[in-house]
């Protein structure tokens, strides 16, 4: 009996040792791996992080895309505006104004997956010039939120250890598959069970918009003194009064104050999984989070499929239909870009490819429909309101045909 009950120990042992070591495989895989190229001929192939932010494939590059985005080869005399009667504003006015400069005054942001780029070019201290795995290349400006330009470093990991560049140093950051046996220098990703005022969310963490891996540390003040803790030695975090109360897997508990990370001064707590895309929790929304096993391994760099341009049908209110390729608020043409939008103070980035219909409901707010089925009511964002410039679609219907849509005049945009 002894025997047998030694046996299935031993079995039980081997097989959580075996699938430990597959899921812990398959997030390597998950984690920015590439080749930075300097100005001096050096170059550095390796794991990579952006500061110490950005790690892994399915984390956002962000910027603003500082050419126009109306195309260069079409004319006005090409466009046919749809609008709801001969002198309406939307095309007379602020269509033509656009047009005058293929919408550099759009100021339009992108966004998109690490996972979608394929090269990273700096082209002045606050300027990159990136190609999506398409071969389309497109000028972005830094904003807030980016990771690229003047003051940032890039870390490349080798076998040699960390290797630290600037911005101005790097001639080019060619991203690559993480191959093979890669070895991880940064530790494991962390995923998250997240408790909010409106409701109960979970996905790979960016906390503060920051720490995101086992081995980052949230900081702050226990008493006097000044405490700091990696989160994969972390339980849970719960907000309370002026801090959070951390509970270590030790089973210590801590109150933490004075920092950005344990108070209402955190930047967000971003949420990446496969029904929403990525979702940012405000500090007043958030309730607690508890650091659990992964409900599914992060995506590798060959699960983010080349961009394709936007294709679906539009239906106007006058139960008109078109169907085409299409150019969303006059600035998003790619499936791996994403529509912004928010529902009770929580907000959503999520790529058009998670997407598949998009219905006006008034001036405010837009139902999304996603690709498993689930519906959001979004609003405040361009993307799903009546701020939208609207919408350009080449109609296969009528040869040669382009139309504008503004995008009061719009029923249902679905996606294919």
């Amino acid at each position: 009996m002894l025997g047998k009950l030694s046996r299935c120990f031993i079995t039980s042992i081997l097989f959580f040792l075996t699938t430990a070591h597959f899921s812990f495989s398959q997030n390597d895989h998950g984690m920015i791996y590439g080749q930075v190229k300097l100005k001096n001929g050096d170059s550095y192939k390796g794991q990579l992080r952006f500061e110490d932010d950005v790690a892994i494939w399915a984390d956002m590059f962000e910027g603003v895309k500082s050419e126009g985005t109306l195309p260069e080869n079409l004319s006005l005399e090409d466009i046919k505006p749809r609008a709801s009667s001969d002198n309406d504003d939307s095309f007379q006015f602020g269509f033509m104004n656009l047009w005058e400069n293929r919408g550099k005054d759009l100021n339009p942001s992108f966004k998109c997956y690490f996972g979608y780029l394929e090269r990273i070019k700096p082209l002045g201290d606050n300027l990159a010039h990136i190609k999506l795995k398409n071969g389309q290349w497109l000028k972005v400006k830094k904003n807030a939120e980016s990771i690229f330009g003047k003051n940032r470093k890039i870390l490349v990991y080798t076998i040699n250890g960390r290797k630290e560049f600037g911005w101005g140093e790097i001639k080019e950051i060619q991203l690559m598959p993480t191959p093979s046996g890669f070895k991880n220098y940064l530790g494991a990703p962390i995923y998250a069970e997240v408790f909010t005022t409106n409701g109960f969310f979970e996905g790979y963490l960016a906390w503060d918009n920051e720490e995101r891996l086992g081995t980052d540390e949230i900081n702050g003040k226990w008493g006097n003194k000044s405490s700091g803790h990696k989160l994969k030695d972390i339980e849970s975090i719960k907000a309370v009064e002026n801090g959070s109360e951390i509970t270590l897997r030790s089973g210590q508990k801590m109150k933490l104050t004075d920092h950005a990370d344990v108070t209402d001064k955190n930047a967000g707590i971003y949420l990446y999984n496969l029904t929403y895309g990525t979702i940012k929790v405000r500090w007043k929304q958030f309730i607690s989070m508890q650091i659990t096993k992964p409900a599914h391994p992060l995506p590798s760099y060959y699960d983010f499929k080349m961009p394709k341009h936007l294709y679906g049908w539009i239906e106007t209110k006058d139960n008109s239909q078109y169907k085409g390729r299409i150019l969303y608020d006059l600035d998003e043409k790619f499936d791996v870009e994403m529509v912004d939008g928010r529902e009770n103070e929580l907000d959503f980035f999520i790529p058009f490819n998670f997407i598949t219909s998009i219905e006006p409901q008034n001036h405010n707010y837009s139902l999304v429909r996603l690709n498993n089925n689930v519906k959001k009511l979004l609003g405040i964002h361009d993307d799903i309101t009546h701020n939208n410039h609207g919408i350009l679609i080449w109609n296969d219907d009528e040869e040669n045909q382009v139309l504008f849509v503004p995008f009061k005049l719009i029923k249902k945009i679905s996606f294919k």
